[in-house]
């Protein structure tokens, strides 16, 4: 009865492992399709984030541009690489929340903010909201 016991406990340990490795995996390959879009840079500040080591303020972290509370979704067109810094700052807001409080922050007589990521949607000519890079 015990070796039976065992068996079924190590089968479904086995199990959950497998699971967790998946889960984490197809994080991972999310991961670098989000890094891939602008080559690890945040789509907010435009500094170049790193990926594993180094500095934990630059550290790279999966944004939404259309945060889930508000209706965005987990597809790779909402996805946006982002630094901590930028992520912690945003919080909760919704985009143009965002957007008014980094200008009262940084650019207090010029009005507006343009993101890096816009910047470059700018550049290449196209108009797309949310931006595809």
């Amino acid at each position: 009865m015990t070796d039976t016991y065992t068996q079924h406990y190590r089968a479904e340990a086995l199990a959950r492992r497998t699971q967790e490795v998946e889960k984490w995996r197809a994080q991972r390959e999310r991961q670098w399709s989000v890094w891939s879009k602008t080559k690890g840079r945040c789509w907010y500040c435009g500094i170049q984030c790193q990926l594993r080591t180094g500095s934990v303020w630059h550290q790279f972290c999966v944004g939404h541009l259309l945060l889930l509370s508000l209706g965005g979704s987990d597809t790779l067109e909402n996805l946006i690489p982002s630094c901590r810094p930028c992520i912690e700052r945003r919080r909760y807001d919704p985009l143009e929340t965002f957007r008014s409080r980094e200008a009262a922050r940084t650019f207090p007589f010029h009005g507006t903010v343009r993101f890096w990521g816009e910047q470059q949607n700018d550049a290449s000519g196209t108009t797309s909201y949310p931006p595809s890079f």
